[in-house]
């Protein structure tokens, strides 16, 4: 079973930075040792192996984005699954990491207000991760996670090299790139 558990709210930003983060954890620590739904599920009930993946994972990170804030009144409902997932974990006792994704800020989270047992991820240390330095950001937190007792870091498990999030910076790069070139051609270089 995998033993880090990747908690996201679909929609906007955060899938997709969920996705990569998924994928880096991956490479450092085993693709059996990160669970993702879409990447993960199998055939059967979704919500047996999802609640068996929360009940079992050593550790949960919760990407948030600018979803998770906006549609943050959901998590009142016992039935919302980003609710499900963050209860378990809490209730286990085991590491919760909030990762603030697409410009979300600690300050914007604090205003939220959670319902139990969900307020208790506001003690959690918060980790902001940004396009521009993701790939520090995701060897901080992957060094964290060695810290846990069932994690260990594979050998050369680093990515090696910075890698482009999806989401608006993906676009930015692109076209900074494109205007570079246009620029080019049209000075003659």
């Amino acid at each position: 079973m995998s033993k880090i558990f990747v908690s996201y709210r679909r929609g906007g930003s955060a899938e997709g930075y969920s996705m990569t983060l998924a994928r880096d954890l991956a490479e450092r620590f085993g693709a059996d040792s990160v669970f993702r739904d879409v990447q993960n599920l199998g055939i059967g009930s979704f919500h047996d192996q999802i609640e068996k993946a929360a009940r079992s994972c050593k550790a949960m990170v919760v990407v948030i984005g600018e979803r998770w804030v906006e549609r943050s009144g959901e998590l009142a409902d016992p039935k919302d699954w980003v609710r499900r997932e963050i209860g378990i974990a809490l209730e286990r006792g085991i590491p919760v990491i909030p990762v603030l994704v697409g410009g979300v800020t600690p300050r914007e989270l604090a205003k939220l207000r959670l319902p139990p047992p969900l307020d208790e991820l506001m003690e959690q240390q918060i980790l902001v991760f940004s396009p521009h330095h993701w790939t520090a950001d995701v060897d901080a937190l992957a060094a964290q996670l060695d810290r846990l007792r069932g994690l260990r870091l594979r050998r050369g498990g680093r990515s090696g090299g910075a890698r482009i999030p999806p989401g608006p910076m993906r676009w930015l790069l692109f076209g900074g790139v494109g205007l570079m070139f246009v620029t080019c051609q049209l000075l003659g270089f």
